[in-house]
């Protein structure tokens, strides 16, 4: 019995150091938007997605505290996104009363840099991309990208534009 304990305990180490990247950072944020325009074409104006919000603290449980401009922020639809030099892992929440809509070879992914430079990310084919997040639910989903070029120590934000521009998504990094 104990030969079998020690066997699974070592695969399942095994596999943890195999699929874990040191490199994957981790961020969190909300839908912004312009109050002017309701429905976005092209990406909301960066400076401006910058003052939407900020995180103010992060406790022992991993709870995130901000505060946000209500006038240019909506936190009724949030997530999280893990990137590594190979992939990028979402987690997208809809408090909010309408769906949201995915189109694979519509929707805009952007890795943003210190200095304010954006790489966009064009996903490779993804057998579980989703098509609608209804309200009242989330939804996780990752899919592989090319990131050659990127240093992923220059990346502080993750900015999404789905449902052909209706849902952006801004993400700060979170520092541990």
């Amino acid at each position: 019995m104990f030969k079998k304990v020690l066997l699974f305990s070592l695969l399942l180490m095994l596999l943890w150091v195999n699929t874990s990247y040191a490199d994957t950072k981790e961020f969190w944020g909300m839908r912004v938007f312009d109050s002017k325009i309701s429905y976005l074409s092209s990406l909301v104006d960066f400076e401006l997605a910058k003052k939407s919000f900020t995180i103010t603290k992060i406790d022992d449980n991993g709870d995130i505290y901000y505060k946000m401009d209500q006038n240019i922020a909506d936190n009724s639809i949030c997530g999280y996104a893990w990137v590594n030099d190979q992939e990028i892992i979402l987690d997208i929440y809809n408090y909010s009363k309408k769906p949201i809509k995915f189109y694979f070879y519509a929707d805009e992914y952007y890795l943003i840099s210190k200095d304010g430079y954006f790489y966009r990310l064009t996903p490779e084919e993804s057998k579980s991309y989703p098509s609608i997040l209804n309200p009242k639910n989330h939804i996780l989903f990752s899919f592989d990208c090319d990131m050659t070029g990127i240093k992923m120590a220059d990346i502080n934000y993750v900015m999404i534009l789905t449902d052909y521009g209706r849902c952006c998504l801004f993400l700060r990094q979170i520092n541990n």
